[in-house]
């Protein structure tokens, strides 16, 4: 018997602070070579996607698929028991992967960033964009964020609404250039074919997130961003070597060498220093790991069972 999870019980036990906390030990055990995680695969259509990511942790191993097709994304966590190899929980993954994507830009942030950093630029106001700047608030004290996207309602829909949520003060920027002025942490998290900020706007000591437009084709940092950079993280070498559009445009342009790429989990770890003085501008790349998926599905898994939700299925 397997146990079958909605969305609606992912969101009973699933909090911010919880998927932090998963996602940082799971990072540590990445670093020290404890959790695997295989490259994303992914099939296209004439209709649409579909991916998949798989990965094993302590205890546990198992995958995310999910299908992107035209006015629909689903997303499901098949979890197995990393001892005996059986099926413990299939679970609808959408909550999940926005909440353990968030988590890891907050991670990102309290390892490379200065700590007196508290001024956000973040660029996208959809669902990530919103996951990405929760994570922010509940691991650091922000004093301003200032918020960019091309559509005006929905970036003055997203700074009112994240200011009540989150007790901040969020503005709507009218241009690009004007939300990274003053910015000491940069996020992006859209779905643009083409770069979103450029290096002329990064200011000495900042440290840019970089989560969303995945895909090879996609950019959210032109060139001169990556040039400017003086130490680079990613969340897989070997998964960024194959889908990331930013990077392998840096890397083709001499940029950027694949040499100078370091893991987040090695800095977790305390294998690698991240960041090594104040004027340094750092960059994180995230394209999304299974194994965390698969670390956060567990803890989900562990909560619902404890709270009794959920559906007993036969597989």
């Amino acid at each position: 018997m397997a146990l079958f999870l909605t969305e609606a019980d992912v969101l009973k036990v699933l909090t911010v602070d919880e998927a932090i906390a998963v996602l940082e030990a799971v990072l540590k055990d990445q670093g020290l070579g404890r959790a695997v995680s295989l490259p994303r695969q992914q099939v296209r259509t004439e209709r649409g996607l579909f991916h998949l990511k798989a990965g094993a942790v302590p205890g546990w191993l198992g995958f995310k698929a999910y299908t992107i097709f035209p006015g629909a994304e689903r997303f499901h966590c098949l979890l197995f028991d990393g001892l005996t190899g059986e099926l413990r929980a299939v679970i609808q993954a959408d909550h999940l992967g926005r909440l353990r994507t968030g988590a890891a830009g907050a991670l990102a942030v309290r390892y490379l960033a200065r700590p007196d950093a508290d001024r956000v630029a973040i660029y996208g106001s959809g669902r990530q964009a919103e996951a990405q700047l929760v994570a922010l608030a509940a691991t650091r004290k922000l004093r301003e964020v200032r918020v960019f996207s091309p559509n005006p309602d929905r970036r003055a829909d997203f700074a009112a609404r994240m200011s009540a949520r989150l007790g901040l003060r969020v503005i709507p920027a009218t241009e690009p250039a004007e939300a990274t002025a003053g910015a000491d942490i940069i996020v992006t998290a859209t779905s643009s074919p083409g770069p979103v900020v450029r290096g002329e706007w990064l200011r000495p000591g900042c440290h840019v997130n970089v989560i969303g437009a995945t895909g090879r084709l996609r950019r959210e940092l032109d060139l001169d961003a990556w040039d400017r950079a003086d130490a680079i993280f990613v969340d897989s070498v070997d998964q960024c070597r194959l889908d990331s559009g930013d990077l392998l445009a840096a890397t083709g342009a001499g940029v950027v060498t694949w040499e100078a790429v370091a893991e987040l989990g090695w800095v977790v770890a305390g294998l690698h220093p991240g960041r090594r003085s104040d004027a340094e501008i750092t960059v994180f790349r995230a394209g999304g790991l299974g194994l965390w998926d698969v670390a956060v599905a567990a803890r989900v898994y562990q909560l619902a069972r404890y709270r009794d939700l959920g559906r007993e299925v036969n597989l």
